[in-house]
């Protein structure tokens, strides 16, 4: 997903990982790995600044130079096709890959839905 956020009350232009699957009978392969590769050469080819995504388990992630970034974040609240209003809360689980040197650090405004 292409969008803005911002980070500590600068825009940050973004690809925003949603899902990144691979069929189980497929796993361990490398798929993943490959996936990310291209995401970031089209990122970096469209002037991207980062790459950010939510995990559960940032072991893959953490391969491919993504970093943990907890702390105090601004969304939407979404679900099935309703609005719930503006959460504000710590995410644990946000992941960045900055593709541009370093990004400002704080707090971030997902400008929308959470990926």
């Amino acid at each position: 997903e292409h969008r803005m956020i911002s980070i500590a009350g600068e825009p940050v232009q973004i690809f925003g990982v949603v899902d990144l699957c691979v069929a189980e009978d497929h796993r361990g392969q490398g798929h993943a790995g490959r996936l990310l590769e291209a995401l970031e050469a089209h990122a970096r080819e469209c002037g991207i600044d980062a790459l950010v995504l939510m995990a559960d388990d940032p072991r893959l992630y953490r391969r491919h130079g993504y970093s943990l970034r907890p702390g105090p974040a601004t969304w939407l609240r979404i679900d099935e096709h309703k609005s719930y209003g503006v959460a504000e809360e710590s995410l644990q689980d946000l992941m960045i890959k900055p593709l541009k040197g370093e990004l400002p650090e704080g707090p971030v405004d997902v400008l929308g839905h959470l990926f």
